[in-house]
């Protein structure tokens, strides 16, 4: 959405899962799409869920009472659908919702478009069908829980964009009802280096005492690290180049990250 045209202020409703009160890359996305929508002029207000059982509101974000989900680290569910502050945003009528998780969030969301009468556009950031893997080994059940998943998720959405192609690629055969439209998140990461492979560590340990910058805490799956390296099972594996670094050698290796705009 662009800047306002003939001066014309639009209100704006996001909703997310996630926000503020998580570590995650859809949080940064709703938190940067807020602040340049306002700098551009429109009214934005968020709907979240708290990280208590009440709900408040802190300034433009509203944020509704919700409990602990175990289906991932720090998810968050709730039933609500009526309560004091949905009737507030109820009453601010918004000229349309942008959707960023698929549940709670979401449902709230949609119950408002529909009592309002508002359109509402929709962002995919997840591939469901790897997260339900280790739980259905069966190709042909993921695809078909998807499918029927992704249909009542999306269904009626004037729009649901995705990050990549690979992630319009997903939606083919979903017979969704909308348009399908890739917006890339803007940032690109190329690494060029003089090693073989590349180890991904998850920081699935992580949960120690020191702190990430603005004093968020160090939790589960809250970092990557990108390791350029030898295959970490090179003695085992005979059939490719053999590399090793005796005593007394020098072991030297050059990477280099490169992060761009787009």
């Amino acid at each position: 959405m662009g800047p306002l045209e003939n001066g014309k202020k639009l209100k704006i409703l996001i909703a997310s899962d996630a926000y503020k009160k998580q570590t995650n890359g859809v949080t940064n996305m709703v938190v940067t799409l807020a602040e340049e929508l306002r700098s551009r002029g429109h009214e934005v207000k968020v709907l979240a869920l708290s990280d208590t059982h009440s709900s408040y509101r802190e300034g433009d974000d509203y944020y509704i009472s919700s409990f602990s989900s175990p289906v991932y680290p720090d998810a968050r569910q709730s039933p609500v659908l009526r309560n004091r502050l949905l009737r507030e945003l109820r009453r601010w009528n918004p000229d349309i919702i942008h959707i960023h998780t698929e549940f709670s969030a979401s449902r709230m969301a949609k119950h408002l478009a529909h009592v309002n009468h508002t359109p509402y556009v929709m962002t995919s950031h997840t591939d469901y069908g790897k997260f339900i893997q280790p739980m259905l080994h069966s190709r042909r059940l993921i695809r078909k829980v998807i499918k029927l998943w992704s249909y009542f998720a999306y269904h009626n959405a004037r729009v649901l964009t995705v990050p990549s192609e690979k992630g319009r690629e997903i939606t083919r055969g979903y017979r969704l009802n909308c348009p399908v439209v890739v917006i890339p998140n803007g940032i690109r990461l190329d690494a060029y280096t003089d090693q073989p492979a590349v180890q991904l560590y998850t920081a699935v340990g992580m949960n120690g005492p020191t702190r990430f910058k603005g004093g968020v805490p160090q939790r589960k799956l809250h970092a990557m690290c990108l390791e350029t390296q030898n295959p970490p099972d090179l003695p085992n594996r005979p059939s490719l180049p053999q590399r090793f670094t005796r005593a007394g050698e020098k072991y030297e290796t050059v990477t280099r990250y490169v992060f761009k705009t787009e």
